[in-house]
């Protein structure tokens, strides 16, 4: 009886591992190496120096000298480091006079990567690991792969594919304004970008980085998200660099990756503003789900707050990264829809079509346990409310299209009656080996028009929920009605014959 269970489920797990050797997104890669080495000392002397500019400015919000003086420092140091940078100002919605601080390096073509961290805070609090952190990281590693660039040029080695565009953005505690400015106004960098990086609440005692990509939603309530590649390349860097990043949360990172693309967390980063024009884009923080920075916009946000340690792991893996990123020769379309799975392998990516593939192998234990085990009605019907979630699960969670629906739920809809009439008979059996045919069906509903859009008809995906818990408690009820009948009508026909 087990060992076609046993088969079954070692057939998922070898096809499983075969996505996670040869089955990952491939781009080309350029290791930071012993040439591109990230200097966590240097980069705590630009925190202390932006600290102390903060503290004696009386805070880094707008019209406050502390933020023009934060402004200078970025800018000098990017002039140091043997940079052209240039200002951008612009006006926030209250009038107050906002300003990125850009320095590009470079490629052998056109396009760039981004990245960025943000210089602002709100009103006159430290502001240390929300901003200052990632801006400190942000100068060195543009230090750092400048003279990586300088001394391949020097040893006949090729500069990177595409240039690295480093930003100071003004203006994230209000809607990254910054960033948002820069894609809508700057008409020479802006078309050039090709991917985007963000900084946000790195370096504090306890934390270590994380790599996030949540679904944003624009003013049509589309949701929009970075592609499978981005947020593995980062990873993957990371983990040449020797820092381990997983995707959201290093212990719940699978329902954080259900919990991000079902509603919208409310939580985000300068990468936002590009994920919303199409650009992939995500963001590093030491903050999760399960380990959030406990002093978040307090008086108690200050530098004794900071670990280098965890300034220095954030600080390698974006350094590894960007540079990683702007030496491959092209980057892929790749797979807005994906899940990250752990693994000993390490992170192993399915995406959507490769979710498709395994979607009648993880309902074949199902299926052979029915038919070895003569399954009567409830088994069925416990089988079909599974084919319900799973199917909620890949189109409700993943987005993944009603295809999914036909490869799936088609077996049990072809087994599902003839079992259930086989060993119930009767026009109860008949009933409840509908149940999977009616309660799947409605999913069919929100998938006409809209679903490629994210958006479910028939009131939004809660309503479309209540329909199929209200459906399925109806078939629970009349079998359970339909029990008692048959227990009755066993009992009055036992006591007939006493």
């Amino acid at each position: 009886m087990y060992k076609p269970l046993v088969a079954s489920y070692g057939l998922i797990v070898l096809v499983i591992a075969v996505i996670a050797v040869v089955g990952q997104p491939r781009i080309g890669s350029h290791p930071a190496g012993p040439a591109a080495r990230f200097d966590t000392e240097r980069a705590w002397a630009h925190l202390m120096n932006l600290d102390r500019l903060t503290r004696e400015g009386g805070g880094r919000a707008v019209g406050h000298r502390g933020h023009e003086e934060v402004v200078s420092y970025i800018e000098k140091t990017f002039q140091q480091s043997g940079f052209v940078c240039r200002r951008d100002r612009f006006k926030d919605m209250f009038g107050g006079e906002m300003t990125n601080v850009l320095a590009e390096l470079p490629g052998r073509d056109s396009e760039v990567v981004v990245l960025g961290a943000h210089h602002d805070a709100e009103g006159g609090g430290p502001a240390v690991v929300d901003g200052l952190t990632g801006v400190a990281v942000l100068l060195e590693t543009a230090r750092v792969l400048r003279e990586s660039s300088l001394r391949e040029q020097g040893t006949g080695v090729p500069v990177r594919q595409k240039g690295i565009l480093f930003a100071s953005w003004d203006g994230e505690s209000f809607g990254c304004a910054g960033s948002s400015h820069f894609l809508q106004r700057d008409g020479r960098t802006a078309p050039r970008v090709r991917a985007a990086l963000s900084l946000d609440s790195i370096g504090w005692k306890d934390g270590s980085p994380v790599v996030h990509s949540p679904r944003y939603s624009d003013r049509f309530g589309r949701t929009h998200a970075a592609p499978d590649w981005l947020v593995w390349s980062v990873i993957r860097s990371g983990r040449g660099a020797g820092v381990s990043a997983p995707l959201g949360d290093r212990y719940l990172s699978l329902p954080y990756q259900v919990a991000t693309r079902m509603i919208d967390l409310g939580y985000y980063s300068d990468d936002r503003p590009f994920v919303l024009a199409g650009i992939p884009g995500v963001f590093v923080a030491d903050f999760s789900l399960s380990h959030f920075y406990p002093h978040y916009g307090s008086a108690q946000d200050t530098i004794e707050q900071v670990d280098r340690g965890s300034l220095g792991s954030a600080g390698r893996l974006v350094t590894a990264a960007v540079s990683d990123l702007a030496s491959a020769e092209s980057l892929p379309a790749g797979e807005p829809e994906y899940l990250m799975l752990p693994s000993p392998l390490g992170w192993v990516r399915l995406t959507g079509s490769e979710i498709r593939m395994l979607a009648p192998l993880l309902l074949l234990p199902g299926l052979l346990g029915l038919m070895r085990a003569r399954a009567g009605a409830k088994g069925i019907l416990a089988l079909g409310l599974f084919i319900v979630l799973a199917t909620l699960f890949l189109y409700g969670v993943l987005r993944i299209d009603a295809v999914v629906f036909g490869v799936l739920g088609a077996p049990v809809l072809l087994a599902a009656p003839l079992l259930t009439l086989r060993h119930e008979g009767g026009l109860n059996g008949f009933l409840v080996s509908l149940t999977p045919l009616l309660l799947s069906s409605m999913l069919l509903l929100p998938m006409l028009g809209g679903a490629h859009e994210g958006r479910f008809m028939m009131g939004g995906r809660g309503s479309i929920c209540l329909v199929l818990l209200a459906v399925l408690g109806l078939a629970l009820a009349c079998d359970r009605l339909a029990a008692r009948r048959r227990r009755s009508v066993a009992g009055r026909l036992a006591q007939a014959e006493l």
